[in-house]
C-alpha cells in the first residue's frame, strides 16, 4: 500500500501541536498514526521532497524526521525503493486477537490498583441481590426453560425506559440485549464495517474495539484529539476525506475522561449523516460523571444520523453481571438480535432479571452512592464525634472533636471563623482550631489554626 504526500498531509492535520523541534513533532505524529493503525505496517511512505512540499517545510526537516523514525525502527529504507513503515509499526498486530484484549484482563485477583481497566467492585445492592435472589426478584427466579436468547422482556423494557429518560425516542423493538457492552461493540462493528473503508476512532481509545475492527477486515482511522477532547472540526475534515463506514466515539474519552460538547457532537453527527457514516455512541462509562451533568446521547439530537447507542451494567453495578445493550433502528436491531442469538443463546436469564430490577428501581440511588463514595476519597470529611453544628440553626458550636479539623485552611478559604460577641458565639459555624495529628494537612492547618489540648 502506498501513501501519497497528499494523503499523509490530510491525516497529519494539526500535527504541529506538540513541543520540541518540528522534525520531532513530525516524527511523533507519524508514530501516532502507525500505533493507531491509520498507517499499516509495510506502507510505502512519500519521498522526503514530496512530503516537504505538501507540508510547506524544508526538506532538511523531513529528512531529520525520517532519520529519527529509522533510528527508532519505525522506517525502513532500501536503495532505490520508497521508505516503508518498519517492524516497530506492527503495534497490536504483532499479537493474536486473543492476546491483544486479554492482556489487560490479567491479574484481577491481585491487590493492585488496575490502571488498565475501569472495573469497580460490585455495588452494595448487587451483593444484596445475588445473596438472596428470590427475595430480590419477589419470587422464585427459576422459571421457564431458562433461555432468553432475544433478551428478557423486562430487561428490554427497562433499557427502553432508561434511554427514553435521557431523551432517546427508544422503542422495545429497537433494543438488543448483549453479554456486556464489549459484545455490543463487536456486533455493531462486524455488522457494519467493511474491508473497503476504515473505522474512525478517537486516536487513543478503548482497546476492546480494535479486535472488532480487525475481525471485520477493516482498519482503524485515528480521529484527532485536542486538549478538550475530540477535535470535532478536524475530525469532520478527516471523515469527509476517508468516508468511513463507522465512527466509534465514547461519551467520556477513554482514558482522559474528556467529554464532547453538545454543539460539537451535533455538527459531527450532521457531517456523519451527510456521509452515510454510522456513529457508535459508546455510553458504557457515561454514568460515571461526578459533576452531576448527564451528557446528551447522540441519538437524542435528531440530526438524522444513523446512531447505535451502547450501554451496560458493568461500570455502575458490576462487570460480573455481563449484561449490556445496544439501541438502533428496528431493522438493524432485528438483524443484530438474531446474529447475537446465534453466538451463545443469550446472557444468563437470572442475571438479566436482576439487571432489569437494578436498572428500574436502584439506578439513581446506586449512582448517588457511588458518587459519594468516590468523592469522599478525594475530599474526605470526618463526621463530628463530640459536637454538631447546623448551618441553619441559631446555635453554632465548634464542629469537631478535640483533635480533628473538619475545615483545614478555614481562614484562608473564606469560611467564617465565628467571632465571639459579648461572651456568646455568633450564629455561624465555627470550625475547630486544633490541628489534626498526624495528617498530611498539618502544615496547611498550622497557618490558620492554633494547636491546643492535643494530648
Amino acid at each position: 500500500m502506498r501513501t501519497t504526500a497528499e494523503q499523509l498531509t490530510d491525516v497529519l492535520d494539526h500535527w504541529q501541536t506538540g513541543t520540541g523541534p518540528l522534525y520531532v513533532q513530525l516524527a511523533n505524529a507519524i508514530v501516532s498514526l502507525a500505533e493507531s493503525g491509520s498507517l499499516d505496517h509495510g506502507t510505502r511512505m512519500p519521498s522526503e521532497r514530496a512530503l516537504a512540499d505538501h507540508l510547506h517545510l524544508s526538506r532538511n526537516t523531513v529528512t531529520a524526521a525520517y532519520q529519527r523514525l529509522r533510528d527508532a525502527g519505525w522506517l525502513e529504507v532500501r536503495p532505490g525503493a520508497a521508505p516503508t513503515l518498519g517492524v516497530s509499526s506492527r503495534g497490536v498486530l504483532g499479537l493474536s486477537p486473543q492476546e491483544r484484549f486479554a492482556q489487560i484482563l490479567t491479574g484481577q485477583v491481585q491487590p493492585l490498583v488496575a490502571f488498565n481497566t475501569a472495573s469497580p467492585p460490585p455495588a452494595p445492592i448487587v451483593k444484596t441481590a445475588l445473596e438472596d435472589m428470590a427475595s430480590f426478584l419477589g419470587g422464585s427466579p427459576v422459571q421457564g426453560n431458562g433461555y432468553a436468547a432475544l433478551g428478557d422482556r423486562d430487561l428490554v423494557l427497562a433499557v427502553t425506559e432508561h434511554l427514553r429518560a435521557r431523551g432517546v425516542d427508544a422503542k422495545p423493538e429497537e433494543v438488543v440485549i448483549t453479554a456486556g457492552s464489549q459484545q455490543a461493540i463487536w456486533l455493531a462493528v462486524t455488522m457494519l464495517a467493511s474491508a473497503q473503508r476504515p473505522v474512525a476512532l478517537e486516536s487513543v481509545t478503548y482497546p476492546g474495539v480494535f479486535d472488532a475492527v480487525h475481525a471485520a477486515g477493516s482498519r482503524p482511522l485515528a480521529l484527532p484529539m485536542g486538549p478538550a477532547g475530540l477535535d470535532a472540526a478536524a475530525s469532520i475534515k478527516l471523515l469527509r476525506a476517508a468516508r468511513p463506514d463507522v465512527a466509534y466515539v465514547t461519551t467520556f474519552h477513554n482514558p482522559t475522561g474528556t467529554a464532547l460538547a453538545d454543539d460539537d457532537a451535533r455538527i459531527l453527527l450532521e457531517a456523519a449523516a451527510a456521509l452515510g457514516t454510522t456513529v457508535i455512541d459508546d455510553r458504557t462509562i457515561g454514568e460515571l460523571s461526578l459533576d452531576g451533568v448527564d451528557r446528551t446521547p447522540f441519538a437524542a439530537f435528531g440530526t438524522g444520523a444513523s446512531v447505535i447507542t451502547i450501554g451496560g451494567m458493568s461500570k455502575l453495578f458490576w462487570g460480573g453481571l455481563r449484561v449490556g445493550w445496544l439501541h438502533t433502528n428496528a431493522t438493524l436491531a432485528e438483524q443484530l438480535r438474531h446474529r447475537r442469538a446465534a453466538m451463545d443463546l443469550g446472557s444468563p436469564l437470572l442475571f438479566q432479571r436482576v439487571a432489569a430490577r437494578l436498572l428500574t428501581e436502584h439506578f439513581d440511588e446506586t449512582k448517588g452512592g457511588a458518587s459519594r463514595r468516590y468523592v469522599s476519597h478525594s475530599m474526605p470529611w470526618t463526621t463530628p464525634s463530640r459536637s454538631t453544628a447546623s448551618i441553619g440553626n441559631t446555635r453554632g458550636r465548634s464542629a469537631g472533636p478535640r483533635c480533628g479539623c473538619g475545615f483545614p485552611m478555614a481562614g484562608r478559604q473564606g469560611l467564617p471563623r465565628g467571632p465571639r460577641r459579648r461572651g456568646r458565639r455568633s450564629r455561624r459555624v465555627r470550625p475547630s482550631r486544633c490541628c489534626p495529628v498526624p495528617e498530611p494537612t498539618t502544615s496547611g492547618c498550622r497557618s490558620t489554626c492554633r494547636p491546643r489540648r492535643c494530648g
